[in-house]
């Protein structure tokens, strides 16, 4: 007979996940755990927790599970607030897709288009949509195998007041390769590559997709596992022209660019992210709900995706190869990319490590004007984003300054058809002139995003963005986390936040990018944000903390000063290479004090460089600096130096 689970049971196994849960298997392991008898009816509902045995799962790692997974999960929502439901721990192996198509928060559309229809789709492993304070926990050792990586793993829709916890997620096959660099041809642009045993061809199956759609890119590491900077493109990675096998067995990697530093003995990893792809975690209009203990080993794309939500929690949450299992990579992308969401996320005491993007990222994905039929009306883009609810205010942004031309309050959407695609109609509260859309500027549709596939139209030939202000993730918190050894670093675009006593080391990117990004196009610029007490190290790629606003061909704005109100006090900067430190542009009112920044000659950068900014104070820093190396506090000529204060800042010789 199968234990029974009362709730406090639930909470309390959900509570220890996250530091028992490092102890879960790895793929390639034998469970430990083996499938019990299934327990009596009687049994089952003397329990206060739905068992998933009781519906039939065996956590045997062979039999598909996603039956009887998914068939507990809705009997629990159907039980109302307040149901537990429990996965024993086990590989609960799930080969079925679940499909089902979510609910917008539209309510009116233009005759002959039928509002039900505009939604979004639902592709996933396992879907809860729908609960109101239902708790979904697994026990130490409680792993769940995703077979289709073109599907989400955990899918929580429209949930409220909701948790999920102590649960592992893993992928099988694994949506990345990877294996030993035997030859490089540097001249050519290309080496050779023999694929680990165990790991599918990078032409095979997901990940040729991947290849077929349009190459993506690489990631070089040491023998050791660290990761390796070998080209001067996108912080080192290897962006791919291609990938083809050869007579010996091996696999000829041909970048798009030159490459430096590489040779046999290194080692390659490919991620298949630019095929259609699923997130192992995602929340989408969620509420008030938690993730604690939530373990990721691998993820096609994200790890964690919280979309269009409100007040989420995730604590105690691990991304990370599993244990002895000799991956390089954890999570394929980013470790918790929060998009849209209302009030922003605590992310508190979570490790993240090995995954192929970056740590966090807080932001909004601006929607291009298609359209003006009146000053107080806007017709732009419909994705899948939930966004310009009725009371919504709003910014229509310049695209060639960063700027925003206005704000409004919306008083109304409809779903209407411009050029025969989907569009939203904004009605607005106040008059707005000089927008620049895609009428205006004679196109048949918007631009492509430039990061993505169009880096040639001029930014005078690119329509206003509109961004939604109430849906940036501000109020934010991140602190007590460690993020460490993987290619990006962490991303903000949001006001009122805070990121403190954390860890962030070995990245190949930026330790905290802040500003917007309109390449993506991503906003916005940030305010009131503090960054404090944090420890950066071995962040030598690029700057560790840098504030800008960069436009939609990859250059930073020449007078935008959108990032306001910032502090940068209390913390350590070491092994930041020849790079700054901190870089600042684009900002006003910025302090940075009390920090410790540069312990070993190898830090030879500036501590700060100051380019277009005013109103900044830099004081109060304990700064190392090497024989030889630049002044610790560069400031530019773009800099307004009036209101540039540089005091009571030591210098010290390195102590190591």
């Amino acid at each position: 007979m199968s234990r029974a689970w009362t709730r406090r049971r639930v909470l309390r196994a959900g509570g220890a996940a996250g530091l028992a849960l490092v102890a879960c298997q790895s793929q390639e392991a034998t469970p430990t755990a083996t499938a019990s008898p299934v327990p009596s009816t009687a049994t089952s509902r003397q329990s206060s927790a739905l068992n998933v045995r009781d519906f039939g799962a065996k956590a045997d790692g062979v039999t598909d599970d996603s039956r009887a997974v998914n068939e507990a999960i809705r009997s629990a929502i159907a039980k109302g607030p307040g149901a537990s439901i429990m996965l024993p721990s086990g590989r609960y192996l799930l080969a079925t897709v679940t499909q089902s198509r979510g609910q917008g928060i539209y309510t009116k559309a233009a005759p002959g288009i039928d509002i039900a229809t505009i939604g979004y789709g639902i592709r996933a492993h396992v879907l809860a949509a729908g609960a109101s304070g239902l708790t979904i926990a697994g026990e130490p050792g409680t792993v769940l195998v995703m077979r289709d990586p073109s599907a989400a793993g955990i899918y929580l829709d429209r949930c409220s007041g909701s948790t999920l916890s102590g649960i592992a997620v893993d992928y099988d096959p694994l949506p990345f390769t990877q294996g030993a660099v035997v030859a490089a041809d540097l001249a050519a642009r290309s080496f050779d590559v023999k694929i680990d045993a165990g790991y599918q061809a990078p032409t095979a199956g997901y990940l040729g997709q991947a290849l077929a759609v349009g190459g993506g890119f690489g990631l070089v590491y040491t023998a050791a596992g660290e990761l390796k900077p070998v080209t001067t493109n996108a912080l080192g990675s290897v962006p791919l022209a291609g990938i083809v096998a050869r007579p010996d067995g091996t696999f000829r990697v041909q970048s798009t660019v030159p490459l430096s530093g590489l040779g046999a003995g290194d080692r390659f990893a490919f991620t298949g992210r630019k095929a259609p792809s699923g997130q192992a975690v995602v929340l989408k209009q969620c509420t008030d709900c938690r993730v604690d203990g939530v373990t990721v080993y691998s993820a096609p794309v994200l790890a964690f995706l919280p979309e269009d939500c409100d007040g989420l929690t995730f604590r105690g949450c691990v991304i990370d190869v599993p244990p002895g299992s000799g991956r390089l990579i954890s999570a394929n992308a980013d470790g918790i990319h929060c998009k849209s969401n209302k009030r922003g996320p605590l992310i508190d005491s979570c490790r993240f490590g090995r995954n192929g993007d970056d740590s966090f990222t807080i932001v909004q994905l601006a929607q291009a004007v298609l359209a003006t039929p009146s000053p107080t009306d806007l017709v732009v883009e419909l994705d899948q984003y939930q966004l310009f609810a009725p009371g919504a205010h709003v910014a229509v942004i310049d695209q060639t300054t960063g700027v925003a031309r206005a704000e409004a309050v919306v008083r109304d959407v409809t779903i209407v058809n411009w050029k025969g695609v989907r569009a939203r109609q904004l009605s607005l509260d106040t008059p707005l002139a000089k927008v620049v859309s895609a009428d205006t500027l004679g196109l048949a549709a918007a631009p492509p995003r430039p990061l993505s596939n169009d880096r040639t139209t001029p930014l005078d030939r690119r329509p206003d963005l509109v961004a939604d202000l109430d849906r940036l993730g501000s109020g934010f918190v991140v602190r007590n986390n460690t993020f460490t050894d993987h290619y990006g670093g962490a991303r903000i675009y949001a006001n009122d936040g805070l990121v403190e006593n954390n860890q962030l080391t070995g990245f190949m990117g930026n330790g905290l990018l802040v500003g917007m990004e309109l390449f993506w196009p991503e906003v916005s610029d940030a305010r009131r944000l503090v960054i404090r007490n944090n420890v950066f190290d071995r962040i030598s790629n690029a700057s560790n903390i840098f504030i800008r606003s960069n436009l939609g061909l990859l250059a930073a704005s020449a007078t935008a000063m959108g990032n306001q109100d910032i502090t940068i006090e209390g913390n350590t900067f070491t092994g930041f290479g020849t790079n700054p430190a901190i870089r600042i542009g684009n900002a006003q009112t910025v302090r940075v004090r009390a920090n410790a920044i540069g312990a070993t000659v190898g830090d030879r950068g500036p501590a700060v460089v100051l380019d277009l900014c005013r109103d900044v104070t830099v004081e109060d820093n304990t700064i190392a600096q090497s024989p030889g190396a630049p002044d610790a506090v560069v400031v530019s000529a773009r800099a307004d130096k009036a209101s540039v204060v540089v005091r009571n800042n030591k210098i010290v010789a390195p102590t190591r």
